[in-house]
């Protein structure tokens, strides 16, 4: 009996630890704030810090054309 409730906590915390690590996709550290740039390359970026994650070195406010 106490063998097969272990059984069941180890799973079920394993379980827990699978989907809490697949539902945290997002590796990014800037915030969720919409502020469009325009990046060298012609694209459109949400804000500046993920243009900066893309490498984009330079970049004006606003989107692209």
């Amino acid at each position: 009996m106490k063998f097969d409730l272990m059984k069941y906590l180890f799973i079920s915390l394993i379980t827990i630890l699978i989907v809490s690590c697949n539902t945290n996709e997002s590796s990014s550290d800037c915030p969720d704030t919409d502020f469009p740039v325009c990046g060298d390359d012609g694209l459109t970026y949400k804000n500046a810090c993920e243009a900066r994650e893309a490498q984009i070195t330079e970049y004006s406010i606003g989107q692209c054309n």
